[in-house]
């Protein structure tokens, strides 16, 4: 039960770093008119499933989408909540299906982060909630915070895959 606790506060210690980022980076964020948001939850949430519990994955993905609704999504809340849990459980589904090697939960999680901004787009689009064009969601977010988050995904994917590897024994 204490290992778990320390799996879902490194959880919510991510959750806490990406809003610190884009506290500390607006001001280079609003010179170059991006909008860079990053995924650090998403990507641990991949790895947790892939290389550990996946119902307590789940659990957290649920938990931690929550939070970011809560704090983040300026007042709309279940957006990450249904996303977060989505994306872990077709990660998984995948995951399973495939041979196990070093590479698909870093490759899932820099798609997950795709897919996580698409979809917020979609919903956001839809709701009336954002008012911008698909070129310039692109170039100014979309892109951006590609680019970000795969620099994240290849600083991470090591010492996640060894954090799992000592957990679970899964090496």
């Amino acid at each position: 039960m204490r290992v778990t606790a320390i799996y879902y506060l490194i959880g919510v210690l991510l959750l806490i770093t990406e809003g610190l980022f884009v506290y500390h980076f607006f001001a280079m964020m609003q010179k170059y008119n991006w909008m860079i948001v990053l995924h650090v939850v998403i990507v641990y949430l991949i790895f947790y499933a892939c290389y550990g519990h996946v119902k307590k994955a789940l659990l957290l993905a649920a938990v931690l989408g929550l939070i970011f609704d809560i704090v983040n999504a300026g007042g709309i809340i279940g957006i990450y909540t249904v996303i977060y849990p989505l994306l872990v459980s077709f990660a998984v589904r995948i995951y399973r299906k495939l041979p196990r090697n070093d590479y698909f939960a870093p490759i899932f999680s820099f798609i997950s982060v795709a897919l996580v901004e698409i979809l917020v787009y979609i919903v956001y689009s839809l709701i009336g909630k954002i008012n911008m064009t698909l070129p310039f969601y692109v170039e100014h977010r979309l892109l951006p915070t590609m680019v970000v988050n795969l620099i994240v995904v290849l600083i991470l994917m090591y010492p996640l895959q060894k954090l799992c590897a000592k957990k679970w024994g899964w090496q």
